[in-house]
C-alpha cells in the first residue's frame, strides 16, 4: 500500500512494504541549486552528526544508536538537474522484532533529535573544515575524478558539476559559527520537507509519532521540477598533467527531445552506446577489439539534458581512441533489435536490483509523488514499448558540446 499525507509544513510518502526487516524514515531538505551555499551547507550537515544539545559528541551519538539496536542513521545530498535534497535517513529494525514498548517512538525521536538539537561549536566547526578541504585537494590526486570537473569547467565554470558538493576551499574556509547558525535557521524554515516512510505494518502510531516529532514551520511547494539546459559550445581543451594515466571525456548536449524521448528512449540510447555493460558499442570497440583502455562508459543525465563519455587510456592511445569514439557517436543510428532487446533487458534488470533496497523504494515514490518520475513498473514497462527507429532518431539530436582532455605525462 501506498500514500501521502499532506500537512501543513511538511508531506509524508508512505510505502507499507513487508519484504524487509527494517523500517526506513528519511527526511529530504528540497532547495533550488545555489552554488553559494553548498560549502555551509555541507558544513552544517556533517556539524549536526557531531554533537548537539542532547548527545554532545559523536560517540553519544553512536552509544545512542547502539542502544536503539544499531539503527542506521546518516546523511547525504543529491543535485538532481536544479534543486539539491539534502537527505537525513534512519534504517531500524522492524518494530515488531524488538520487545519494548518504546523503541518504535525512540528510533523516531532519535532521528529528529539530531535535526532540531543542533548545537554548534569551534572546535567541531574546524574539524569539520579541515576534513572537507582535504577531500576537495584530494581530487586533485585522482585523474579520473580531476578530469570529470575540469571537463565541466570547461564547459562552463558555474556549471554545478564543475565542483564538488562541499564548494570551493576558499569558501570552505570562510565559513564561520555565525554563518553556521544563519544557515541552520534558513535550512529548517524555508527548505521543501518531504518525509519518507517505508514500513512493514502502516498504523496511526507511526504517523503520530512522526507528527509528534516533525516539528518544521517550512511550507512545502510539492512543484519540484528538476530539468535545467546546459550551456551549448564548441569547447575543446588538453591539458597536461603529472599523471601516469591520461583522461578522455566528451559532453554533448540533447537538442529538441520530446518528453518521451528524454524521459525514455534516451536511456535506452545510452545503453547501446556505453552503459556500463561489456557489450556496449563503444566498449566493444575501444577495449575488447583494439585494446585502448581497460573500459569506457556512458552515462546520461536526463535532468541535465546531456550525455558525456568517460575512458581512461595512455597518453599514446589519445588520438586513436578520440578518433573511435567519435565515429561510433556519429554512426550510432543502426541499432538494431538484437541490440535493443539487449539494452532494455539490462535496465530492467538493473531497475528490479534497485526496487529491492528500501532506501531506493523510498527515493521513487518521493519522486514519483513530486511529478518528475514514474514508478519502478511504469519504468520497465515504458522501456519495453521503445521501438528501434524511436533511438536511432536520438542521434540526430546529439551535438557535440566539449572535449576535454587530461594528458598524462609521468612515464
Amino acid at each position: 500500500m501506498e500514500k501521502i499525507i499532506e500537512n501543513e509544513h511538511f508531506n509524508i510518502h508512505i510505502i507499507e512494504n513487508k519484504k524487509f526487516k527494517n523500517d526506513y524514515l528519511e527526511v529530504s531538505f528540497i532547495n533550488k541549486y545555489d552554488r553559494e551555499k553548498l560549502a555551509v551547507r555541507e558544513c552544517l550537515l556533517r556539524m549536526l552528526f557531531m554533537g548537539n544539545k542532547t548527545y554532545k559528541t559523536s560517540r553519544d551519538i553512536s552509544i545512542r544508536t547502539e542502544e536503539l539496536y544499531d539503527c542506521i542513521t546518516y546523511y547525504d545530498q543529491t543535485r538532481v538537474g536544479s534543486y539539491v535534497f539534502s537527505n537525513i535517513h534512519t534504517k531500524y529494525l522492524n518494530p515488531s522484532l524488538i520487545d519494548e514498548d518504546n523503541y518504535l517512538e525512540d528510533n523516531i525521536k532519535f532521528l529528529f533529535q539530531l535535526i532540531f538539537d543542533g548545537d554548534f561549536n569551534q572546535t567541531n566547526l574546524d574539524y569539520v573544515k579541515t576534513n572537507m578541504i582535504a577531500e576537495v585537494e584530494s581530487i586533485k590526486e585522482d585523474p579520473r575524478s580531476y578530469a570529470k570537473l575540469r571537463a565541466y569547467e570547461v564547459l562552463d565554470k558555474d556549471d554545478p558539476s564543475a565542483i564538488t558538493i562541499n564548494g570551493d576551499i576558499v569558501s570552505i574556509k570562510k565559513i564561520t559559527l555565525d554563518d553556521l547558525e544563519k544557515e541552520y535557521k534558513d535550512f529548517l524554515n524555508n527548505s521543501d520537507v518531504e518525509i519518507s516512510l517505508v514500513v512493514n505494518n502502516l498504523n496511526d502510531e507511526v504517523i503520530n509519532i512522526v507528527d509528534k516529532y516533525a516539528k518544521f514551520n517550512s511550507n512545502p511547494k510539492f512543484d519540484v521540477v528538476p530539468f535545467r539546459f546546459i550551456k551549448s559550445g564548441d569547447n575543446k581543451k588538453i591539458e597536461d598533467k603529472d599523471f601516469s594515466q591520461s583522461e578522455i571525456v566528451y559532453i554533448y548536449n540533447l537538442e529538441d527531445l520530446t518528453e518521451r524521448e528524454r524521459d525514455t528512449v534516451a536511456i535506452v540510447f545510452n545503453e547501446v552506446l556505453g552503459g556500463s555493460a561489456l557489450e556496449t558499442r563503444l566498449n566493444k570497440s575501444l577495449r575488447e577489439e583494439n585494446s585502448l583502455c581497460y573500459g569506457i562508459y556512458s552515462s546520461y543525465s536526463k535532468y541535465d539534458n546531456r550525455l558525456q563519455i568517460f575512458t581512461s587510456v595512455s597518453k599514446e592511445n589519445i588520438d586513436k581512441s578520440c578518433e573511435l569514439i567519435e565515429q561510433i557517436v556519429n554512426s550510432i543510428n543502426n541499432i538494431d533489435e538484437e541490440e535493443l532487446e539487449k539494452a532494455v533487458s539490462r535496465i530492467a534488470r538493473e531497475l528490479k536490483e534497485v526496487s529491492n533496497r528500501i532506501d531506493f523504494l523510498a527515493g521513487n515514490k518521493l519522486s514519483t509523488d513530486l511529478g518528475y518520475n514514474v514508478s519502478f513498473e511504469e519504468r520497465i514497462e515504458r522501456y519495453k514499448s521503445v521501438k528501434v527507429d524511436e533511438v536511432n532518431k536520438i542521434n540526430s539530436k546529439l551535438k557535440l558540446n566539449t572535449i576535454y582532455i587530461l594528458k598524462g605525462v609521468s612515464d
